[in-house]
Formats: structure tokens, sequence, C-alpha cells
């Protein structure tokens, strides 16, 4: 996935139920839990009315966490970062900021090139990437983040060069969730669901991408009722090489499951809109419905989406 994100979200009560950590784990996993939350392209992060949680870039947050949360009371930051790809346009920062060079990385860490977002995989059964990746979570911690967005742990699936299994990533994710937890930040985990039965006890919140447009929500579904789900759909998933579905059909269903569902656009800008908001404006059909969602007709995302994120 790109880098900076942020999307806005209002996340579900129903779903949540705290975590036992750390206290700065648990007010990062209450926020996440109960209020609205902001992700969004850019570098410079625009302060929304009501919007308590912003998932950011961790370079993002290196510049802008001290402005949020001077304009946010009681502000809650969860930064994202690149755990399985190598992002060359790091370089710079983890070197002037982190204090880590190419060379910490170690020999034959670099994998094969990433086609779709660009950077390149890496071998993280690595001890030497697994240190960087320690080392960018400290740094993470001293500049104040409250919980993480690891991405990219889902890359058993990928043509990496390295021959990773299933086995390498869960323990991989537990490392990444436990040194987070070490340093007093929540982690959550992006996508991979099938990995989802070995991890959840080391997670504190899971957000899935396209699970109805792909057919996997069900991969999600043991996790509703004890941790929060995140669920986003987009309005022109033709883009990512998935067909739209039809909000009226996927949006009572996500909200019978307790998830927090909302359809964006795939660059993640300012427009969107809640399910909870979408069935209040239009009319949604029945929350017991099995099988695909229709396909969604016309172009919905100037027809459904509002400027402005509507909660």
């Amino acid at each position: 996935m790109p880098l900076i994100r942020l999307l806005l979200l209002t996340l579900a009560t129903a779903a949540a139920k705290p975590f036992t950590a750390t206290a700065a784990q648990a007010t990062a996993a209450a926020a996440i839990a109960r209020d609205p939350s902001d992700w969004k392209d850019g570098g410079v992060i625009t302060v929304v009315p009501n919007v308590q949680a912003y998932i950011i870039d961790f370079d993002t947050a290196y510049t802008q966490i001290q402005a949020l949360r001077s304009a946010v009371t009681d502000v809650k930051v969860v930064c994202y970062f690149s755990a399985g790809v190598f992002e060359d346009y790091r370089v710079d920062e983890d070197q002037q900021r982190r204090n880590i060079t190419l060379a910490d990385w170690g020999t034959g860490t670099f994998g094969n090139n990433v086609s779709v977002w660009g950077g390149r995989y890496l071998d993280v059964r690595s001890p030497a990437v697994r240190e960087v990746q320690r080392r960018r979570l400290e740094w993470m911690a001293g500049i104040g983040c409250d919980g993480v967005d690891p991405d990219n742990t889902d890359i058993h699936w990928a043509n990496t060069g390295f021959n990773l299994t299933r086995g390498d990533l869960i323990d991989y994710i537990r490392f990444i969730t436990g040194t987070a937890h070490a340093y007093g930040m929540a982690a959550g985990l992006k996508n991979a669901g099938d990995l989802l039965p070995d991890v959840e006890a080391s997670v504190d919140w899971v957000v899935t991408e396209s699970c109805f447009a792909t057919q996997q929500c069900g991969l999600y579904e043991a996790l509703s009722l004890a941790k929060p789900v995140i669920s986003i759909e987009y309005c022109d998933a033709a883009v990512l090489g998935a067909t739209t579905q039809d909000p009226a059909c996927f949006c009572p269903r996500a909200l019978a499951k307790g998830w927090d569902q909302m359809l964006k656009q795939h660059e993640l800008g300012p427009a969107g809109i809640a399910c909870v908001r979408y069935c209040e404006q239009y009319t949604c059909g029945s929350a017991d419905g099995t099988g695909p969602c229709p396909a969604a007709s016309g172009d919905i995302c100037n027809a459904t989406l509002p400027a402005s994120p509507l909660f």
C-alpha cells in the first residue's frame, strides 16, 4: 500500500473490548475503538472536527504529531510503516532521523521488486531486518506514537525471492507487535486474514481492505466480537483489479458484524462515508443476506461520497 495513509473512520464501540497491556496501549486502543480517526495521503495533516484518532505515516508523524497534540485534546496517533517492504525513498530519513544506514539492513535481505507500489520485499527472517525495525519502533515510541500500523505483513503470498512461509510471517508479526507492546504502543494487523487465527492474541485491531470485493470477509468474522475490525471498501475498486460492490448490500452486513465500515476512494482522499451514515441516507438491504453482493451501478464515487467525510 502507499506509504503516507490516513483514512477517516469511525470505529464501533460494540466491536471493541479493551486489551490488557500498558496504560499507553490501553489508551490507544480505546481511541481506535471509540473515536473517529483520520487516515489520508499527504505530508501535512488537516485537523478534522470530531476526529480523535489519526493513523498517519511515521515520518509524517515526526513533523506533525506535536501540531496534532496542540490542536486536538487527547488525540491518539497511530503510526503507519511498511514492515515487509524496503522503501528506497526512506533512506535519507532513516539515516538522518533514526541513524539507520543501508548497511544496517544486512546483506542479501532485499528481494524482488514490488510491482504495484514500488520498493523491494524484505527477508523478514533476517536478524538485521528485525533489528532495523526494532530501532524504528523505538523511535516511533520516542516521538509519541500511541500505536503502530505495520503494513505488508502478508507477503508469504508474493514472489519475494525468499520463499517465505506462512510460519515466517506469523513469527514476524509476533515480533513486530511484541516489540511495539514492549515500547508501550498498541499494534494492529493490516489484511493478512489467513494469518489471523495464529496472531489474534498478539494484535489489538485489524484493518481489512476490499474484503467484500474479494470475498474474503469470512477470514475476519471470528475476530469481530473480541477486537475492533476496521473494514474499507473502495468505490473505484476497478483501479485495484476488483469490482466495487453495492454499498446497500455490504453496509448492513458489515454493521451487523459490529465492524466499522466505510466507503472511500482508493487514493484515500478526504471524501468518504461511513456505512452507518450511508444507510441513514439511502435504502439498505437486509443484514442477513449471504453470497456475493451485486456490483455497484454507475459512478458511485461521484454520486455517493460527500466531499467532506460523513460519519
